[in-house]
């Protein structure tokens, strides 16, 4: 699967894109009615919800804003938390969201790889995020334990048969 951001479809270039998964990421919505925007749309829908984020920018809608605002909707079909460190994280949020919405958690956290396994094993996910540049700075920098998390994380998924999500490059534009 690949994702993009929802950002990217402002652009024509990206418009004609198929088989994609458009990410939006909550800390880049203004309010309820760009949220509304954003998720009136054909393709299928993954939430990226910044739980804990202390940097900026900040999510003005709070997690039940969003959960209320997406419950009836059929594109959405995957809700990113970030920062998980346990697998009752995971679980709790499945009890907030549609049945038919799947969990992914974003491991950013040295204690989120340390916990790994057990979060892939009780919260019965089928995907992860890997957050490289937050995992990097919760290492403090530390790029020999930093690159020993990353391949723990790689080897955790695919003993477990669960896909993961790395980011691949950035886009720039002048449009």
């Amino acid at each position: 699967m690949k994702l993009i951001s929802n950002h990217l479809l402002l652009s024509d270039t990206f418009k004609q894109l198929k088989d994609i998964t458009v990410r939006i990421n909550i800390a880049h919505v203004r309010d309820k009615n760009e949220l509304i925007k954003f998720i009136s749309t054909d393709k299928d829908i993954m939430i990226d919800y910044p739980l804990g984020r202390k940097k900026l920018p900040i999510p003005t809608l709070t997690i039940n804003e969003v959960i209320k605002t997406i419950k009836d909707k059929k594109n959405i079909k995957f809700f990113a938390i970030s920062n998980v460190e346990s697998a009752l994280e995971v679980l709790s949020m499945k009890e907030m969201l549609s049945p038919n919405i799947q969990i992914v958690p974003k491991i950013e956290t040295v204690n989120g790889v340390v916990n790994l396994r057990d979060i892939l094993k009780f919260g019965k996910v089928e995907y992860i995020m890997l957050d490289s540049e937050d995992l990097f700075t919760d290492c403090k920098n530390n790029n020999f334990l930093y690159l020993n998390l990353k391949n723990e994380v790689e080897i955790a998924c695919k003993e477990n048969n669960v896909n993961l999500f790395k980011m691949y490059g950035v886009v720039f534009s002048d449009d």
